[in-house]
């Protein structure tokens, strides 16, 4: 992962963090407590491993490449995007807070990648090899529970920053929609040529649990009113499945893993 392409989003939210403090000039004069809502918003440097088999060593395998297994993998990297709303309850003692959210979140953006296919043809496009395929993780829906425990800075400048904080975290990745595209592929097993190749795409909905971990500033600008930048690491989304072809004699195993590091930008409003 390079440090370059990591430091834009963090810039980024960076910026609207402290503009979100020029826009509400009110000195922090407590820290905010008990039952809060408030929006979220994210950027996560993203990274996708893929890989695939293709085992046709079933004794009634009827391909051309029959008692054969190939496997391809590539990684790829790219951004998703969040937006969504959290409600929680938070408690404070002397400079210290600890508080439990529920997050629930939607996204956008583009992971992707290219495997190169595996196979004994010219094109690895015959029915029973694997073809090279474009991988792409486009759209995920979230739910997740953190906790955060901080403290107080003490300082009541509007500009300051009034509190840090490290979290904890449980996500449920409800469904990520995973797409495989190849501009090339044979659908018949005894052997293609010319118009009988294909393009197409396969579709899948994928969903796994994830922990999440991270630190984060905190600026209080009253008791009611509260902005939050952090940074959370995950823990890899992985995801397994076969599907199966021509009677279960072709078995085409997939894996995937996804890799988050998310910088997001959280505003709360406390009751």
């Amino acid at each position: 992962m390079q440090l370059g392409v990591m430091m834009r989003p963090i810039q980024l939210l960076q910026r609207l963090f402290f503009l979100t403090a020029l826009f509400v000039c009110i000195s922090s004069t407590a820290q905010p407590s008990g039952l809060f809502f408030g929006g979220l918003g994210s950027i996560a440097q993203s990274e996708v491993a893929f890989s695939k088999d293709v085992d046709n060593t079933h004794p009634d395998n009827p391909t051309t490449v029959a008692g054969r297994i190939f496997q391809t993998t590539n990684e790829g990297d790219g951004y998703l995007a969040h937006v969504g709303a959290t409600v929680g309850l938070r408690h404070t003692w002397d400079s210290q807070f600890l508080s439990v959210q529920l997050e629930v979140a939607t996204g956008a953006g583009r992971v992707s990648g290219f495997v190169p296919g595996a196979g004994i043809s010219s094109s690895r496009a015959q029915y029973g090899e694997a073809w090279p395929e474009t991988f792409e993780v486009s759209r995920t829906n979230e739910i997740g529970l953190v906790a955060k425990w901080g403290r107080s800075t003490q300082m009541n400048s509007w500009t300051a920053i009034s509190g840090w904080y490290v979290l904890l975290g449980a996500r449920f990745v409800v469904e990520a929609d995973f797409e495989l595209r190849h501009q090339r592929g044979c659908y018949i097993p005894s052997g293609c040529e010319g118009q009988q190749f294909q393009s197409g795409s396969f579709q899948y909905e994928v969903e796994d649990r994830t922990f999440q971990f991270g630190a984060g500033l905190e600026h209080t600008f009253n008791d009611r009113l509260a902005a939050q930048l952090e940074l959370r690491i995950e823990t890899p989304f992985e995801k397994t499945w076969v599907d199966k072809f021509e009677n279960d004699t072709v078995l085409v195993g997939h894996e995937l893993e996804l890799t988050k590091l998310t910088v997001s930008l959280n505003i709360l409003r406390f009751f």
